[in-house]
């Protein structure tokens, strides 16, 4: 999995997730390339930015916004209202490749004005979203559209609604947040998760977004072994399963694996884990997926890592 979907889960990555962008500390930004401007607060997911020097850039590989079918989704805590008379930036993109979000002036009536593929689609007027506009609170929204037809929503509630203007997808290259690309229009505030898909969301997701009721496919899981220190067993030599209790058996008597520090077991080519048949392994006769990280450590005689 690549640093820029690292904040992703699963079920998003199903739904064609191809950036998503967390705040936990600077070393996570720095680790998906992101460079941090000025002197914001990083830290429990969110970036705090002073509405004058605070910014971020992330390099990107092309390959995130290069779809026909694109939404977008990001949290914010503004320090303003609709009617302050500055302009404030959400994201933006590499120029000519503009994809963007922000909030205009006084003299421009206050919309929220939006771009994708480097097209103006539309500057909501303030009248209507103002009413779900939420200061100093968290505010989620979605842009969902594919060209001649895009809507948005902000905390759930429809701000924009088939808009009609016709655009084609563009790869921008670096993704600014809280800044426009040439570095004005500052945000104020803190800016949270961003995620974009290469597909449409729905009115319903942008409701279960702001609910935070999102994509909650784990119960999908036949077994889920995380393989972390709180759910290594050594009483029982086994690796505990998360989701429907089919714990993973370590075999090989005294030889079993040996726990990492983190995540995973090392394993020296004599010792294996087993996962015993059960009801919800034998429930998929038709469509599954099977997904393991591994790193070999020789590129000696071939192992079977999946056996059946």
């Amino acid at each position: 999995m690549g640093t820029l979907i690292r904040h992703s889960t699963p079920a998003e990555r199903f739904c064609k997730c191809s950036l998503a962008l967390g705040f936990d500390s600077s070393e996570d930004v720095a680790r998906a390339s992101g460079v941090i401007s000025g002197t914001p607060t990083i830290a429990g997911g969110l970036a705090t930015l002073n509405g004058t020097t605070g910014y971020i850039t992330y390099a990107l590989t092309g390959n995130e916004f290069n779809s026909a079918e694109i939404s977008i989704v990001i949290e914010f805590w503004p320090d303003f209202d609709t009617d302050e008379n500055v302009a404030r930036m959400l994201f933006d993109s590499t120029t000519s490749n503009r994809y963007l979000c922000y909030k205009q002036t006084n003299a421009n009536s206050n919309v929220l004005t939006i771009f994708l593929g480097n097209i103006l689609i539309a500057s909501i007027a303030e009248a209507t979203y103002s009413p779900f506009w939420l200061v100093g609170q968290r505010n989620v929204l979605q842009i969902s559209g594919t060209s001649t037809d895009t809507s948005a929503w902000l905390n759930g509630n429809l701000i924009l609604d088939a808009d009609a203007t016709a655009w084609t997808a563009k790869t921008p290259v670096t993704f600014y947040i809280g800044s426009e690309h040439n570095t004005f229009k500052r945000f104020d505030g803190k800016i949270g998760p961003i995620k974009v898909f290469k597909g449409l969301l729905t009115a319903q997701d942008a409701l279960n977004f702001y609910n935070k009721n999102t994509y909650a496919y784990r119960e999908n899981y036949a077994f889920h072994l995380p393989m972390r220190a709180q759910e290594h067993d050594p009483t029982n030599t086994q690796t505990l399963d998360i989701q429907n209790s089919n714990h993973g058996a370590f075999g090989a008597g005294a030889a079993e694996p040996t726990k990492n520090s983190g995540r995973g077991y090392y394993y020296d080519g004599g010792d294996y884990l087993l996962i015993a048949d059960s009801v919800d392994l034998r429930i998929r006769t038709n469509d599954f997926a099977i997904g393991v990280l591994f790193k070999r450590t020789t590129a000696g005689t071939n192992k079977a890592l999946i056996a059946k």
